[in-house]
């Protein structure tokens, strides 16, 4: 039997699916109604507890804020691609991103310059632009998405909405309302600014999660396969 060939990703795209893959813990250990969960274990019936409660809540922080650091991975990890290959042009977004970089750490040019390994340069330029695209640019939602897209040189970034769109009968706990894939990311994020930076106990349950964690994966996939195509060969 013919071997199934996995397909390409990026580096960026292997520390999100680790990472949700960690998310999940939060939901086996909700569903298992214990912090040891065993195979086809299940909660005992009832409402959930207050803490069991927090453990989706939790979730939904991790699974946001992993998609939002994968934007601004995978943004970088494209663009130093690109910059060591002579044949590649940075799209005009990437030169904005590089002018401000260069202008936020105006030692970047000699660091660079003074670093004669090819595995650290490259990874001092990575980590300068990570540092850039997590600190001074919004990272959070659809457009920030789109933005992403644009700046590996996706020339029609509303491609991946409407590849997700597709699906979205995988989501019904999600799109609701007539809520397309764009709005369910921006909704997500919302909730977790809510958690995260006003202290909220948003209402969630693990129906919710576990298409959340879903859906952020379909997205990523979508995002990296655009990455994969404009990496240089």
């Amino acid at each position: 039997m013919a071997k199934t060939v996995a397909a390409p990703t990026t580096s960026a795209w292997l520390v999100l699916e680790r990472n949700l893959n960690r998310t999940r813990a939060f939901t086996r250990i909700f569903f298992a109604g214990s912090t040891k969960p065993q195979p086809g274990q299940k909660r005992g019936p009832g409402k959930p507890s207050d803490e069991e409660k927090e453990l989706l809540r939790a979730a939904v922080v991790f699974s946001i804020g992993t998609l939002d650091a994968y934007m601004s991975e995978v943004a970088a990890e494209v663009l130093v691609a690109q910059l060591e290959d002579a044949r590649e042009t940075p799209t005009p977004s990437s030169r904005n991103l590089l002018r401000r970089v260069a202008r936020e750490i105006d030692t970047l040019a000699l660091e660079l310059a003074l670093t004669t390994d090819p595995a650290q340069r490259r990874d001092v330029a990575r980590r300068a632009l990570v540092e850039h695209l997590t600190s001074s640019v919004s990272n959070h939602g659809a457009k920030a998405v789109s933005a992403t897209l644009e700046r590996m040189g996706e020339v029609q970034p509303g491609k991946v909405w409407t590849n997700l769109d597709a699906h979205l009968s995988k989501w019904p706990k999600l799109a609701t309302g007539g809520r397309k894939s764009a709005g369910v990311l921006d909704q997500w994020t919302a909730h977790r600014h809510s958690i995260v930076h006003e202290g909220k106990a948003i209402s969630v349950n693990g129906e919710h999660i576990n298409e959340l964690l879903d859906f952020v994966a379909s997205l990523g996939r979508e995002i990296d396969a655009v990455a994969v195509t404009a990496l240089p060969e």
